[in-house]
């Protein structure tokens, strides 16, 4: 289950706008150094938020280049078969124990 932050990014903005209304001659210098604590809180929010969809972006494209690869293989395994056809060697298939985690991390895949 993901965990929230306590605060999200309107909630800080929300506060940063209380804080300029509320802006006078007596409390500035107060007020100034409250509202650069919220701004430097406001760009942490928004690096995270660059940093998780360069993250989406890249894990998109890794799964388009492991389709791609998939095409490939299966291609190279239809000319190998076609070869071992016409040169006339059987084959042989050997059952080899697949790990269980190996084996979920497949079928996982093939939802995709």
């Amino acid at each position: 289950m993901f965990d929230w932050p306590h605060r999200t990014y309107c909630d800080t903005l929300e506060e940063q706008r209380k804080l300029v209304r509320s802006i006078n001659i007596f409390n500035y210098k107060r007020v100034k150094a409250i509202l650069l604590s919220l701004i430097e809180e406001n760009q942490t929010y928004g690096n995270r938020m660059e940093a998780g969809l360069s993250y989406k972006e890249d894990l998109d494209g890794l799964h388009k280049k492991r389709k791609k690869l998939r095409k490939e293989v299966d291609l190279l395994k239809e000319q190998v078969k076609m070869l071992k056809d016409t040169v006339g060697i059987a084959e042989e298939k050997e059952e080899r124990e697949i790990p269980v985690s190996l084996r979920r991390m497949l079928d996982d895949e093939d939802e995709d």
